[in-house]
């Protein structure tokens, strides 16, 4: 997953579980994993679990919402799960993400996002600026978001041809990110009004802590929660 692994001590057991997170896992690479895994340790059980499935069991597991959307806002893409009840009732995406939209804002001439646009995003979507600032920024804002905003309305009218479309997001991006990400769901966007709860660190505190020098990530906790739940228990 990017992040590296290593254990300091020695330690002694008669079990061991690993973790492996990847964005994806067609054929070849899911018999590989097997093969690597049964070779090593031949009693050894190996469970594949997607990430759609991993967030909905989780949050049904931790959140009283009978359905609820999660999106997953990325740099470049955008993935958004879609649940109701007891199902996952859909899955789509859209290759617009955080990085697309703070470009749409501004760019160094070598098209790279300038500190200064990534520090006026953190200030507005702390509500940090001044009145005069604010207004002006976030005319600019919208203009910006206009893309990603077109696009999670396409998602959410085919829903709605099935289903009614949740109130509840759960949003999951990148800390720095999550501070102006709620606004895109500001109540002028949308004609019923949608609640962004994002998925900060706070949001798994009775579940789980970071040790010292631990950095948050949105999917770790809800992946590493995951492995720690008898899944199948009823939910």
């Amino acid at each position: 997953n990017g992040y590296p692994t290593a254990i300091e001590k020695p330690v002694l057991g008669t079990s061991m579980r690993v973790n492996v997170f990847e964005s994806g896992a067609d054929a070849s690479f899911v018999e590989k994993i097997r093969e690597m895994s049964t070779s090593a340790l031949p009693r050894v059980k190996v469970e594949m679990h997607s990430f759609p499935l991993i967030a909905f069991v989780m949050m049904r597991a931790m959140r009283e919402e009978s359905g609820f959307v999660f999106a997953v806002v990325g740099g470049e893409i955008t993935d958004v799960f879609v649940t109701d009840r007891d199902s996952l009732r859909y899955r789509g995406s859209f290759p617009i993400g955080t990085q697309t939209i703070a470009r749409a804002l501004s760019t160094n001439k070598d098209g790279t996002i300038s500190e200064d646009t990534l520090s006026r995003l953190a200030l507005f979507g702390r509500g940090e600026l001044s009145m005069t600032e604010m207004s002006e920024f976030k005319t600019k804002f919208d203009v910006a978001s206009t893309a990603w905003l077109a696009e999670f309305k396409k998602i959410q009218e085919s829903v709605v041809t099935e289903m009614p479309f949740p109130q509840t997001v759960f949003v999951a991006a990148d800390s720095a990110e999550l501070e102006w990400l709620p606004v895109l769901f500001d109540a002028s966007h949308f004609e019923i009004p949608l609640r962004a709860v994002s998925i900060t660190h706070d949001f798994f505190s009775s579940a789980m802590s970071l040790g010292e020098g631990g950095v948050y990530d949105a999917f770790i906790p809800l992946e590493s929660t995951f492995t720690m739940t008898d899944h199948d228990a009823p939910i």
